[in-house]
This record gives C-alpha cells, sequence and structure tokens, in this order.
C-alpha cells in the first residue's frame, strides 16, 4: 500500500472514530450511590412488602444499548431475560450528573401522586411513572448506564451538549397499588419475613447477616422463626395470615395445572391451589381475631379472650369504626415517619463531604 493511500486509511479511520458514540459503564462506586439511594428512598414509603434492589449487568447493558444513538424520543425499552423493562431518564445540560440528584428528581415526583386513590395529577403522568417505578415493591433488579450527547446524531431529541442518565429496572410497574403499607418485611411476597435494613431479602434462608426475620402473623397464625414463615390457621392466607382466603375473579379461567411453579398464582388464587381452605360467604375469619399479632422475637403470645369467657361482642358499626380510627392512626404515623426521615434526606445530601457525579 501506498504512502499516500495509508494517508487516506488514517484520516477515514480518524473521522469515523470521531463519530463514536461511547456510552459510560457506571464504577462500582456508582453502583453503589445509585443502589444506597434507591433503596433508601424505598424505606421512606413504610412499605410491608418493599423488596430491596440490587444490580443488574444485563439491565445495565440494555441501557447501554438505548443510549447509543441518543434518540431520547423512544418509550420503550428491550426485553431481559423475557420480561419488559421498566426505565427512568434523567438529563442535565453540560458534561455531569448529579447521581443522588437525579434520582432524587425521579422521586420527589412522589407528591404528585395520591396513594389511596392512586390518582396522579393530570398534567404530569409522565412523572408519576417516574416515581411509581422507584418505589414498586416487587421491583428487584437496577441497571444504569449514562451517555453524553453533542446534539449533532440525527436522532437525538436534544440540541446542544447534554449528558442523559437512563435506569432500568425489573420488574416494571403494574397497574394498582405499587405497595402495601405496614410493618417492614411482614408481608413479603417471598413467603418469609427476612429482612435487610428494612426491605425485604429473599436471598435468605436462615438468621444471619443482613438476614433478620421480621415476621408478624396475626389471627392466631404460628411462627417459625428458623425460617422466618407464618402459618396459618382457618380461613387465613398470606405472609402475615391478615388475608381471608378467597380467589381474585381471574382464578375462574385458570385450572389448577397453572398453579406448579407460579408465584402470582399461589398468591391470588389460594383456593385452586390449595393454600387454605376456602373462608365462607362474606366472612372475614373464624374466631381468630382474638388472638394477638406474633412478632418476631415474641413467640409465646397467649390469645386475648374477653373477660366474660366468649368470643368478643361488638356491634358491626363499633367494630367498622374502631378498624377505621386504628387505619388512620397508622397512616398518619407513617406519613409523619415519612416526613423526619426526609428532612434527615436533605440535610445529608446538602452537607455531605462528597456526591458521586457522572463527567
Amino acid at each position: 500500500m501506498s504512502v499516500y493511500m495509508k494517508l487516506l486509511v488514517a484520516i477515514s479511520l480518524t473521522i469515523t472514530l470521531s463519530h463514536v458514540i461511547v456510552v459510560h459503564s457506571m464504577t462500582d462506586k456508582e453502583k453503589a450511590t445509585i443502589l444506597t439511594h434507591h433503596n433508601f428512598l424505598r424505606v421512606l414509603e413504610g412499605a410491608a412488602d418493599m423488596e430491596i434492589i440490587t444490580w443488574d449487568e444485563a439491565l445495565a447493558e440494555e441501557a447501554k444499548k438505548w443510549l447509543t444513538d441518543c434518540d431520547l424520543s423512544k418509550t420503550k425499552m428491550g426485553q431481559v431475560e423475557g420480561e419488559h423493562v421498566g426505565f427512568n431518564v434523567f438529563t442535565s445540560s453540560g458534561g455531569n450528573i448529579d447521581l443522588i440528584r437525579a434520582i432524587q428528581s425521579w422521586y420527589d415526583n412522589k407528591y404528585f401522586y395520591e396513594y389511596s386513590t392512586e390518582f396522579c395529577v393530570p398534567e404530569t403522568p409522565r412523572e408519576c411513572k417516574q416515581y411509581l417505578q422507584m418505589v414498586n415493591s416487587q421491583t428487584r433488579l437496577i441497571g444504569c448506564a449514562s451517555q453524553s450527547c453533542d446534539g449533532s446524531s440525527a436522532n437525538s431529541s436534544t440540541s446542544g451538549a447534554s449528558m442523559h442518565l437512563v435506569c432500568n429496572y425489573l420488574p416494571m410497574i403494574v397497574a394498582g397499588k405499587q405497595y402495601q403499607l405496614g410493618f417492614a418485611c411482614s408481608k413479603c411476597s417471598s413467603g418469609a419475613g427476612w429482612c435487610k435494613e428494612r426491605l425485604c431479602n429473599r436471598a435468605c434462608s436462615k438468621p444471619g447477616k443482613d438476614c433478620e426475620c421480621h415476621a408478624v402473623c396475626y389471627n392466631c397464625g404460628t411462627l417459625d422463626e428458623k425460617t422466618c414463615h407464618c402459618s396459618c390457621t382457618g380461613e387465613w392466607f398470606g405472609p402475615d395470615c391478615s388475608q381471608p382466603c378467597r380467589d381474585t375473579t381471574d382464578c375462574k379461567r385458570k385450572v389448577a395445572e397453572d398453579c406448579e411453579g407460579s408465584v402470582y398464582m399461589q398468591s391470588f388464587c389460594p383456593v385452586l391451589c390449595g393454600q387454605c381452605k376456602p373462608a365462607s360467604g362474606n366472612s372475614t375469619g373464624t374466631g381468630a381475631e382474638n388472638c394477638a399479632p406474633v412478632f418476631a422475637g415474641q413467640l409465646g403470645a397467649k390469645p386475648q379472650i374477653p373477660p366474660d369467657g366468649g368470643p368478643a361482642k361488638e356491634d358491626g358499626k363499633d367494630k367498622d369504626k374502631k378498624d377505621e380510627d386504628s387505619e388512620t392512626d397508622a397512616a398518619s404515623n407513617c406519613q409523619y415517619q415519612q416526613l423526619v426521615l426526609y428532612a434527615m434526606l436533605v440535610i445529608t445530601h446538602y452537607y455531605m463531604d462528597s456526591v458521586s457525579t457522572l463527567q
């Protein structure tokens, strides 16, 4: 090859490489920052079934692919392990992103959302989804990537230099309540109440580091602290024995064979799957409400029997009023705790010595 041809090849290669977009892979420190802040904010929700989030490289790789052409107008992410991926996007002008501020901006959209009604302010439906994806109790995996774009890409949705952060989540959000309020780890979907820093840790099989038993058993359910699992009695069901044993309407289209290996079926179709004795009529129990809840570390709680030795007799309206007041007090206490923790978060963030920043 002549010197002239070599020079042309070199020039061509240089021009080609100058247009190659390099997506930033997260360092171990950045991964730790993303995980720590996500899990901290998830604790603030006061949920009983909130799973701890861990890092997943397959999700991070999918985020890299999505960012390659700097086209933020895309509304779908690819699939990972056959499941659809949920994702959040943050954009900053200039050449860096404060990871904590980015994650916090998604979570702060919680104030556009009403938990009790599942209502989002009409002007901000997309932002509500950012918050909901972060606090979906069953989301267990996350993977993120970042990309610097100059706005010159044909598919770019921004003008001028900008930095983009994308985080992928599995599972993605679904319609309905994103989590259940209650004692931390008392309603983990795994069926066992193993806890790590107030989040369900399904990686546990016995007590130990990062594996504390926080199970609570209602309605005369018994607790095995070695497995951190409640065994329910009568017509009660669920991780904490607080649900009457009934199938959902979707179960009418299912058969018993569908139960095998399906966590969803066993949770929502307990009668069909033979998990418990069907609750009769409008019954909410079989007298087991006279039993005190059993908390991990407090085994041996005895049934609370009225002084006359018979079952508690309450007027239906009085009982409903008492239950309503109890739920209201619990919700108020939960909101107060959230405000205190949120204030601590703000103080910590603005006075911390160093913040992980993407360059």
